[in-house]
């Protein structure tokens, strides 16, 4: 698992049968956000990580975004491929919240 200045994921990603698998394209970092592809067989999937949500996912350390992606990028894909397994697509996007990568600042 990936280890870094953001820690040791591992216990954070669920274990389960990724349908989707990796592509070798870079993500798109936007103002918005990170726009990043993975694909399900022959169909190509867009997913989308808010920028709120990797900018909270660095906030203590004072990391960027870009570095935020790289540290967590096999969490990041872990939960795109359980919300597109869910059917979870907004706009023709799999988009990634700050709730979705950081539940901890949500908890009551």
């Amino acid at each position: 698992m990936s280890r870094g200045v953001l820690g040791n994921i591992s216990d954070e990603i669920e274990e389960n049968e990724m349908p989707l698998t990796e592509r070798t394209d870079l993500p798109d970092f936007q103002l918005e956000g990170a726009y990043f592809s993975m694909q399900d067989g022959a169909t190509i999937v867009r997913c989308f990580v808010q920028r709120d949500a990797l900018d909270d996912r660095g906030a203590d350390l004072n990391v960027e975004a870009e570095e935020v992606f790289e540290q967590v990028s096999l969490l990041i894909k872990d939960i795109a491929s359980r919300k597109y397994d869910a059917g979870v697509i907004e706009g023709g996007l799999v988009v990634i919240t700050s709730r979705d990568l950081n539940p901890h600042l949500f908890k009551p």
